[in-house]
């Protein structure tokens, strides 16, 4: 073969080649909002233990007839682990008051008992029945994948956190699947006071609301969920009062040795009985967890 028939061959043969690899990427798959949902609801069933990290930050606005307007910012930082094949949850819970005052408790959540003490002198422990059966998925990370789960997703352009590359997902849910979402955290309720409401009276005062999960593009774990829920209730001649909830979770050290041992003088703690309060939910309520209020 001549040297120019030589060089006519071997121009053919790489094009002919970054045809074909063109033509590969092009055909290849794109990564879709629902694979990354998948993953992450796979790799959930693959967690045995993870520690997690929490912002719960509260702004409300109450405009009073004939009166000064007044603001009310509330905020609580929870750190925390689980060991779900233990069936066991440690957290310790900081919220800062607007008189700039903090206040911290630390909590167990053990089998079917939630067990809780102030951090100041003089505080015992107390200790709440569940009004329904624990079981550890049914917490923190458990109740992001299920709301995951029940959502129409949207991939955003991918983020880092904590250095970790991640997917990101705008999640579509039900205002009815997002409130039990939130309202099922034991430690939220001790923060925010959730209430269990009815549907319909929270369609009426829910104005906006937003959910974005980031899923690790490595291990497809839930990295970080983030909330926000703007509300606004009308008073009539009272006045009006606004507020904004929002809600960030961090998940890490997935699947590492997590031991949870409760105080020997929490084993000791005072039962404090529940009042069950009704709600007139459209249908099959959720149980709610204990409220268990401290002064």
């Amino acid at each position: 073969m001549h040297k120019k028939e030589l060089a006519y061959a071997t121009i053919a043969f790489v094009i002919a080649i970054s045809a074909g690899l063109g033509t590969y990427y092009l055909t290849t798959p794109a990564i879709s909002a629902e694979n990354v949902k998948n993953w992450a609801i796979a790799s959930f069933n693959k967690v045995s233990t993870f520690k997690l990290s929490a912002e719960v930050s509260v702004f409300m606005s109450i405009s009073a007839f004939k009166a000064e307007n007044k603001t009310m910012a509330l905020k609580t930082l929870i750190e925390g682990a689980t060991n779900m094949s233990a069936n066991k949850t440690w957290l310790y819970i900081t919220v800062m008051l607007p008189n700039n005052a903090t206040k911290m408790l630390e909590m167990y959540i053990i089998d079917n008992y939630v067990y809780f003490k102030r951090i100041e002198p003089g505080s015992s422990w107390i200790k709440v029945k569940l009004p329904y059966e624990n079981r550890t998925r049914q917490g923190f990370l458990s109740n992001q994948i299920s709301l995951l789960n029940k959502s129409e997703v949207k991939l955003l352009p991918s983020e880092l956190v904590d250095g970790k590359p991640c997917y990101v997902l705008e999640l579509k849910p039900s205002l009815k699947d997002l409130w039990r979402a939130l309202s099922s955290q034991p430690a939220f309720n001790q923060s925010v006071s959730m209430p269990a409401v009815a549907i319909e009276k929270l369609q009426q005062v829910v104005k906006s609301f937003s959910a974005k999960m980031w899923i690790d593009k490595e291990e497809k774990l839930l990295r970080k969920a983030q909330t926000t829920i703007s509300m606004e209730m009308d008073l009539g001649l009272l006045g009006t009062i606004a507020g904004n909830l929002n809600i960030t979770l961090r998940f890490y050290d997935y699947n590492k040795p997590i031991h949870i041992t409760l105080p020997q003088e929490a084993q000791n703690a005072t039962e404090l009985q529940i009042v069950k309060v009704k709600t007139t939910e459209i249908s099959h309520p959720p149980k709610p967890p204990p409220q268990a209020v401290t002064k």
